[in-house]
């Protein structure tokens, strides 16, 4: 009887190699593509405070305007001044 069987076997055995060699590349590919958006996103996460403290802009997010002392006191009243004007 192993005679009759032996073509499905052989045919079974290819099968299932060619789906695990294919599941093993996709499997890779998935992981370097994980490893690429996490390593992005982790680098986001971190830069987005430290841009915080660089950036000079107001809360409303205009480049042009920021915020300067009229006073030499730093607790007195600040006022929002064009940039370049005194």
């Amino acid at each position: 009887m192993k005679w009759l069987t032996w073509p499905f076997v052989v045919l079974w055995r290819l099968l299932t190699a060619i789906l695990e060699l294919i599941g093993r590349i996709l499997t890779g590919i998935f992981g370097i593509m994980f490893l690429v958006f996490g390593a992005i996103l982790a680098a986001t996460v971190v830069a987005a405070p430290v841009n915080c403290l660089f950036d000079h802009r107001n809360l409303a997010g205009d480049p042009q305007y920021f915020l300067i002392d009229t006073e030499t006191p730093s607790h007195r009243k600040k006022s929002l001044r064009l940039r370049g004007s005194v």
